[in-house]
């Protein structure tokens, strides 16, 4: 099993309105100052919403209709993300009368410290379906984080959550144990009877190789035309620097601490390096002690220490 460089801190309880603004709120979920903190809105009509202060828009689909009968029904959604701050940015998304609105707060931890976010796609079904769906996305880089939402036009619920091509072990009928690389885990599914109805579900994943996701699809309770949104967000892996060192003397020692990623050809007698980074070494002398979490080495001698 391997763990993924971004954690799931939580999720909020959902916020809901009749019409105009929503305000979301954190009840179950403390995020920390520069968590990634994910909004999720799942709304009827299509008066848009206006984005707080500080937020940063991924798609917002708002092509839906007011009809409570599922056969007819359209809905609309909205993904957008901040970097969280203190004080605490504001939670109030604005817009101008509409229909019901219902939405979430997703929190992780790990991302990268700036513009994490690479790759997004969002899509309202064109016909009645039991399948969301959205465009697949393609990564960058390894490890990234892939967050992908569900408005729905109805009150039904939704199950696996997945990817056509990668990640695709599915959230299923019920949820995937989280922190899993590789494996879509739901984080909340809830919905509505106000208004013209609504329901909104979030899922997530770790996909470990840069590359098309395939098509995003979740399974509804009901055939209506939902919304889909995914986005996919970088890691700390993409801040970390390299260090290239020819040769440490002897008795040196090397403490890399800030998740840095070096490269030595030789190491001599007695040195002891320590790094929080992956480490790659041409060549141990004797009596050499490495601590890296992760390391690749050419050549080391019988007497060198290697602690993982």
């Amino acid at each position: 099993m391997t763990i993924p460089v971004i954690l799931n801190v939580g999720v909020s309880s959902a916020a809901e309105v009749a019409s105009g603004n929503l305000v979301l709120v954190t009840t179950g979920v403390t995020p920390a100052v520069d968590d990634l903190v994910i909004a999720c809105i799942a709304y009827r009509d299509s008066v848009a919403f206006t984005l707080p202060a500080g937020w940063n828009a991924i798609n917002q689909q708002s092509s839906g209709n007011t009809t409570a009968v599922t056969a007819s029904a359209i809905a609309s959604g909205l993904m957008a993300w901040i970097k969280w701050t203190s004080p605490a940015p504001s939670l109030t998304f604005t817009r101008t009368g509409g229909d019901v609105a219902r939405g979430v707060l997703a929190v992780f931890r790990g991302q990268k410290a700036t513009s994490p976010l690479d790759v997004s796609s969002g899509a309202t079904l064109a016909a009645n379906s039991v399948t969301a769906a959205t465009a697949t996305v393609t990564t960058t880089e390894d490890e990234e984080l892939i967050v992908a939402m569900v408005a729905g036009a109805a009150a039904g619920g939704s199950v696996n959550f997945r990817a056509v091509t990668d990640p695709t072990v599915g959230s299923g009928v019920t949820d995937q144990d989280p922190g899993i690389e590789g494996v879509w885990t739901e984080l909340h599914d809830s919905v509505t009877l106000t208004g013209g109805d609504t329901a909104i579900a979030v899922g997530y994943a770790t996909k470990a190789t840069a590359g098309a996701t395939g098509e995003l699809r979740a399974t509804q309770a009901a055939s209506s035309r939902h919304v889909m949104i995914a986005a996919a967000f970088k890691t700390t892996l993409s801040d970390r620097s390299s260090v290239d060192v020819s040769k440490l003397a002897h008795y040196d020692v090397m403490l890399a601490g800030s998740d840095t990623a070096e490269t030595i050809t030789k190491l001599s007698r007695y040195d002891v390096l320590m790094a929080a980074g992956t480490v790659s070494v041409t060549k141990f002398s004797r009596y050499d002690i490495l601590v890296p979490p992760t390391s690749s080495f050419k050549k080391r001698r019988s007497q060198n220490v290697i602690l993982f």
